[in-house]
């Protein structure tokens, strides 16, 4: 029997772009550390691999996939952080102009939304359960 995929099967796939869009995103950021665009890299083939098993499989295997998407998703955004608070009190300060900060507030942004995308993923799941 063929499973049915659900809403979860399309937001993984988005997700998953968005994770790739949001590495991209990250080289503008000013202060960058090597950890973050790793993690966003795992993550993005975490997201594949959940896609791609689910499209050909569709077992229950995905899902966990998609949560570890989430949490690797999430743990790039608060690691990216770390190097920028020193600018963000500077901007903050009025010493450096709020331009150094755009990049990094571009990549949050997007970073966020897919994080955001990737727990609705793996709260409604990849595949309907035939009975």
């Amino acid at each position: 029997m063929k499973e049915k995929k659900t809403l979860g099967f399309y937001l993984v796939a988005v997700s998953t772009i968005l994770t790739v869009v949001s590495a991209i995103l990250y080289n503008n950021a000013l202060m960058k550390t090597s950890t973050t665009t790793t993690l966003l890299i795992i993550a993005a083939i975490v997201g594949a691999a959940a896609f791609a098993i689910a499209l050909l499989l569709g077992k229950e295997i995905p899902n966990l996939l998609v949560a570890a998407h989430a949490v690797l998703v999430m743990a790039a955004l608060g690691v990216s952080i770390a190097p920028m608070v020193n600018e963000i009190g500077l901007v903050y300060a009025g010493l450096n102009p709020q331009s150094n900060l755009t990049g990094y507030i571009t990549f949050a942004v997007f970073a966020g939304i897919t994080w955001l995308i990737a727990v609705v993923a793996a709260f409604i799941g990849t595949n309907k359960q035939n009975a």
